[in-house]
């Protein structure tokens, strides 16, 4: 890990964002926005998540380089989790998680998600149900 502050862990929504057609159909479009402030470079980094068709989207527009643990609270189990054309590994245990690994967590009902973002880049997770 590289410098001070490289990993955030992010609370994400509730089970509407993981399934789009309830977010659509009962609460408009639901999203999440997220920015953090990247003081020595007086700009932001933003982080997004919102349903996307059939896929829940996450997404970093990182200014630094940084691993980033998504978490989406209250989401049935996933099937398949994506990185651009990549497909990201599961892991049976959280302990396990690393960037480019997904954990899901049935008595939390929660989805666990590690990438790494680089500097100036644009990472999209796509997520499957």
């Amino acid at each position: 890990r590289t410098g001070e502050g490289d990993e955030a862990r992010l609370g994400v929504l509730d089970q509407n964002v993981a399934d789009g057609r309830a977010a659509s159909r009962e609460h408009g479009e639901t999203r999440l926005r997220e920015t953090r402030i990247e003081e020595d470079l007086a700009d932001v980094s933003q982080l997004h998540a919102a349903p996307a068709g059939e896929f829940l989207r996450l997404e970093s527009e990182s200014l630094k380089a940084r691993t980033y643990e998504w978490i989406v609270h209250h989401t049935p189990a996933c099937r398949k989790v994506m990185l651009g054309d990549t497909e990201l590994v599961q892991v049976a245990t959280r302990a396990r998680l690393a960037p480019g690994t997904w954990y899901y967590d049935p008595a939390a009902e929660s989805l666990h998600v590690v990438v790494t973002a680089a500097a100036d880049g644009d990472e999209i997770v796509n997520v499957s149900f």
